[in-house]
């Protein structure tokens, strides 16, 4: 992925972390209920003629959001996502 590309991503992921966060709990479960998948999006992409498949699984009773997962997976530390989110 390119730089660019990754920066593009990104503003897209704050923009849309911008929104929920100036939502109230009410207004957030209707917008996420509603335009979250209503399908699995499990699927299968063949790239340079290897096919992926991608599963997918949410559990109810996870104790972090998908935002502290990423964070965790990537091994960011709280001043490098605190750089992130000033860098608006």
């Amino acid at each position: 992925m390119t730089k660019k590309q990754y920066d593009f991503i990104n503003q897209g992921l704050e923009k849309y972390y911008n929104q929920l966060a100036n939502m109230s709990p009410e207004e957030r479960k209707y917008f996420l209920k509603n335009s979250l998948f209503n399908q699995p999006i499990d699927f299968e992409k063949e790239i340079d003629g290897t096919v992926y498949s991608v599963k997918t699984f949410f559990n109810p009773d996870a104790k972090e959001s998908i935002q502290e997962k990423m964070i965790r997976i990537l091994g960011l530390k709280e001043q490098d996502v605190e750089k992130l989110s000033e860098s608006d």
